[in-house]
């Protein structure tokens, strides 16, 4: 087997100075850590690169600004974002831009994505992010839904969904965002009361629909019977009124 220097950052590296720049920066981080730790085992491996791709770095907020920065970290782990004048998402690395007016984020989609809690402090000082999606995010915790306070000022639009370690604790954390519009939220493995949940939420951001559809796969389930069945009812009552 060869020795943890071997791996190499998954970073990419392009042809242009600014962004080979960048990478390598990355890739020194990631060999300096794989120096100091030793030869992990796969999935020690696994959670401990996603730790590193997490960790904020305040030097290089400062050499790039905060958006940049965050964009950096998001799609380093597998998210998407979309500036505030694209259209379209951004989620290759490599596609992100070189020089030029500095760009902000509007959107922020992190379905199968590995970010952590660690890294959200990189929504600091992104004032124009109106959308996010969590949705099967594997490390996505409560302490991830109290750190979105970071865009309490500018957040409209939030679903977090699948994700197995968020409890009843993590989405009350979530009445802490004010400008809140619409709350989408389902299959909580870990919450027991989600009625008591919906009832906290609806209290505190009277402004925003909140949609708490199930907290289970067995719950949506049951829901999906009752529903089948409902249906069948009607198709019944229609028969026999014809």
């Amino acid at each position: 087997m060869c020795c943890c220097c071997c791996y190499h950052s998954p970073v990419p590296v392009s042809s242009g100075s600014s962004t080979t720049q960048e990478a390598r920066y990355h890739h020194e981080i990631f060999q300096s850590q794989l120096v100091q730790q030793g030869q992990p085992s796969k999935r020690q491996l696994w959670g401990w690169l996603n730790s590193i791709f997490n960790k904020y770095d305040s030097d290089r907020v400062d050499q790039v600004g905060a958006n940049r920065a965050c964009a950096e970290w998001l799609l380093r782990c597998g998210a998407a974002v979309r500036w505030k004048t694209h259209q379209q998402f951004t989620k290759d690395y490599n596609s992100l831009p070189v020089g030029g007016p500095r760009l902000t984020i509007a959107e922020i989609d992190a379905t199968d994505s590995a970010i952590m809690h660690i890294g959200f402090e990189h929504l600091k000082g992104c004032k124009d992010i109106e959308r996010v999606v969590l949705h099967k995010a594997t490390y996505i915790d409560d302490e991830a839904l109290r750190q979105l306070q970071y865009l309490r000022g500018s957040l409209k639009q939030l679903q977090v969904s699948a994700c197995g370690n968020v409890t009843s604790q993590g989405l009350k954390y979530i009445a802490k965002l004010p400008n809140l519009e619409y709350l989408l939220l389902y299959d909580f493995p870990a919450v027991k009361d989600k009625e008591a949940v919906t009832r906290y939420l609806e209290e505190h951001l009277p402004q925003c629909t909140v949609l708490f559809t199930y907290a289970s796969s067995s719950e949506q389930e049951e829901m999906q019977r009752l529903e089948n069945e409902r249906k069948a009812d009607a198709n019944d009552r229609g028969k026999l009124e014809k």
